[in-house]
């Protein structure tokens, strides 16, 4: 009679093996379950500021579509319009940063001027995530 066959795992040993592995799959999905969810959060911060700049693009396309040269009253215009060119979603216009400014002579900082004299136009964009872009046009 030739010896028992001792190779190969045994049914309690193959079980014994997928319980421990489970138990373990469970603890590794617990610990990095948060983690795994919430790593799209920078990727999706990342996408919205993307649009802020996409719909200043569009903005300042839409400027230097306007008749050459932009005298005041176009940009008093322009910033009526801002809206209507931004064309993304989630993104307006901060109309308590966007209004006309003026640079003092001597520096310093830019002087906010309510009138459509003045002949800089600063358009600040944002997103409901609080992220911001600003661009000041010029009458040309």
């Amino acid at each position: 009679m030739k010896g028992k066959d001792t190779s190969g795992f045994t049914l309690v040993e193959v079980i014994i093996a997928i319980v421990l592995f489970s138990i373990m799959t469970v603890m590794i999905l617990l610990f990095t379950g948060t983690n795994i969810s919430q790593s799209v959060n920078p990727v999706i911060n990342l996408i919205r500021a993307g649009d802020v700049q996409t719909g200043m693009d569009n903005v300042t396309r839409a400027y230097y579509n306007l008749p050459n040269p932009v005298p005041h009253a176009n940009l008093g215009t322009f910033q009526a319009n801002l809206a209507n060119y931004i064309n993304i979603a989630g993104v307006t216009v901060d109309t308590s940063r966007t209004g006309f400014i003026t640079f003092p002579a001597t520096g310093g900082n830019e002087a906010t001027d309510g009138s459509a004299n003045a002949p800089n136009l600063k358009v600040t964009l944002t997103n409901s995530l609080g992220q911001m872009v600003s661009t000041i046009f010029t009458t040309r």
